[in-house]
């Protein structure tokens, strides 16, 4: 199976008030280990002599040895050749040209190449003509739909509440088109995790054109499940469903046992649970208006303080006003609406009581 972020070496392609949850931020990004902490009592581990893997540090294992050497062309390959051999088998023979492109490009897009592209590729005699077909289609639109989605299925994502309400979530595909973008934009997994867990946090800290962005991040803690039938009596399966995501999507640990007892084996005790709920606690859920255009939000945050300062009789605002500039404006409005009538609609009286 492909590895999900490619380039997670640089980015996505190749992780209650503002100090809790960016503390919490913080938690989350550190080494796995962190999360050993525990706030009582001394939880059953497994012998010295089977330790967790999954929290063993990462290391580089040496390239095995090999019969066959000349095969191999990336750091990858001996690895891979060493396993073939250890079962007495061979590598099966290259590729043709046309299976490779066929292949890459279903694999980094979805789609099927089209026929000149393929054409292309088989008359491309140069020795980086396969990287040159994988630039292309990283730089694809269809890059980010292909691979953003893999993100959203393990967010949970979906255009409705989920569970037995089902309601619709109209604005969740806002939350979609980001995380596309940032597949596309080959955003740092960091800056991706901070923005999701806190991207409300980090929009009111600026800069004004990355606010719509960040707000629009927080759809990961937006889409949890909710109950329609009973929103407050039930919100706290909501904060199990978001505490659930964060453990195995982030940390890659079940943290729901967690809400009855302490964990067996994995370092999560109960009161640990419980701190983490506390923290999801406090996030309100609602929509939030903001312009999605940068230019936009630029703009009218120039013209919001323009009209804070003529509301305090600002002299050079006020000045601003007989300019020639300014009155040249008013009078292009002036003649662009002077042709539009106001209609008056006189409304008959069907029933008219008094209380």
């Amino acid at each position: 199976m492909p590895a999900p972020f490619p380039r997670l070496r640089h980015g996505l392609r190749g992780r209650v008030g503002h100090g809790v949850r960016l503390l919490l931020l913080a938690f989350l990004l550190c080494h796995p280990t962190a999360v050993r902490i525990r706030a009582s009592g001394t939880p059953p581990t497994p012998s010295a002599a089977q330790p967790l893997w999954s929290f063993q540090p990462l290391k580089l294992d040496p390239p095995p040895a090999v019969r066959d050497p000349g095969w191999c062309r990336t750091s990858i390959d001996p690895f891979l050749l060493a396993a073939l051999e250890s079962q007495g088998l061979k590598p099966a023979p290259p590729a043709s040209r046309r299976a490779l492109i066929r292949r890459i490009t279903f694999d980094l897009t979805g789609l099927p190449p089209a026929p000149e592209e393929v054409a292309a590729f088989e008359a491309d005699a140069s020795t980086n003509a396969l990287a040159k077909v994988v630039d292309r289609l990283l730089a694809s639109p269809h890059y980010g739909e292909q691979w953003g989605r893999h993100w959203l299925d393990l967010v949970r994502y979906a255009d409705t509440a989920g569970d037995t309400a089902d309601y619709p979530a109209p604005l969740a595909w806002r939350y979609r088109n980001y995380v596309v973008e940032a597949f596309n934009r080959d955003k740092p997994y960091r800056e991706f995790l901070r923005e999701q867990l806190a991207g409300d946090l980090l929009a009111a800290q600026g800069p004004p054109d990355r606010y719509a962005e960040r707000v629009t991040a927080t759809g990961f803690l937006a889409i949890s499940r909710r109950f329609g039938f009973d929103s407050e009596n039930y919100h706290h399966l909501t904060l199990q469903d978001t505490i659930d995501t964060v453990g195995q999507v982030i940390l890659g640990l079940s943290l729901g046992c967690a809400r009855c007892h302490d964990h067996k084996f994995d370092p999560i005790s109960q009161l640990d649970y419980y701190k983490l709920q506390a923290v999801f606690a406090g996030v309100g859920r609602g929509n939030v208006a903001f312009d999605s255009d940068p230019a936009a939000a630029k703009k009218r945050t120039g013209l919001k303080a323009e009209l804070a300062a003529l509301e305090k009789n600002d002299p050079a605002a006020l000045a601003k006003l007989d300019s020639p500039e300014f009155k040249t404006i008013v009078a292009e409005w002036e003649t662009h609406h002077r042709g539009e009538g106001v209609v008056w609609q006189v409304l008959d009286f069907t029933k008219l009581e008094s209380t």
